[in-house]
């Protein structure tokens, strides 16, 4: 079912103006700087990403960008769906509809009800060997980072260690410096008088 401020919206570059909205289904929000930060989240980098999703604000946001077009695909929805299941059947649906030669709010229309059966589908198929297996390497994903992460602190601890060794010699040559002139100083200062 969708829910208020749920919809698909065609965003498209300009050179003076930047992205721009040009066209939405149905008359959902989405501000200046929404629009501006999904379009550069796509191509700020030299190789442009495809298909990318971010959560903000009780919304989840899928975008899939076409770089023939120059334009991005958004799916806005609800942030209690779960899209992980229908990912790879969404991102083929939004390729497709990209390719589209001329749009219309009506193609946009089926589409999203469409995008929205494929969610209610996925939903109802939680408990399959699929989605265990991706819970399993989303684990292990996990898992490996913790281990970088553990890693990198080992690295970090023995340089910092490394740094506290040697600011301690500095400071035993500091003392003794200072001892030999202290010393040096006194016995001028004897020869003097």
């Amino acid at each position: 079912m969708i829910l208020n401020e749920e919809g698909l919206v065609l965003i498209k570059w300009d050179n003076i103006i930047g992205p721009y909205i040009k066209m939405k289904y149905p008359d959902i929000n989405l501000n200046n700087n929404e629009i501006l930060n999904i379009y550069i989240s796509h191509v700020m980098d030299q190789n442009p990403i495809e298909f990318l999703t971010m959560e903000h604000k009780n919304k989840i946001y899928s975008s899939y960008y076409n770089k023939d077009k120059n334009e991005v695909l958004v799916l806005m929805l609800d942030s209690n769906k779960n899209i992980n299941l229908a990912k790879d059947a969404i991102l083929k649906k939004m390729a497709k509809i990209s390719s589209e030669n001329e749009l219309t709010i009506d193609d946009l229309k089926k589409e999203l009800i469409m995008i929205d059966e494929i969610i209610e589908m996925n939903q109802d198929y939680k408990t399959t060997n699929w989605d265990k297996n991706f819970e399993n390497n989303e684990i292990n994903k996990i898992k490996q980072e913790i281990n970088d992460l553990k890693g990198k602190y080992e690295v970090l601890s023995d340089k910092i260690d490394r740094c506290n060794n040697m600011i301690h010699d500095i400071k035993l040559k500091i003392n003794d410096f200072i001892a030999k002139y202290t010393k040096k100083s006194e016995v001028l200062g004897s020869i003097i008088q």
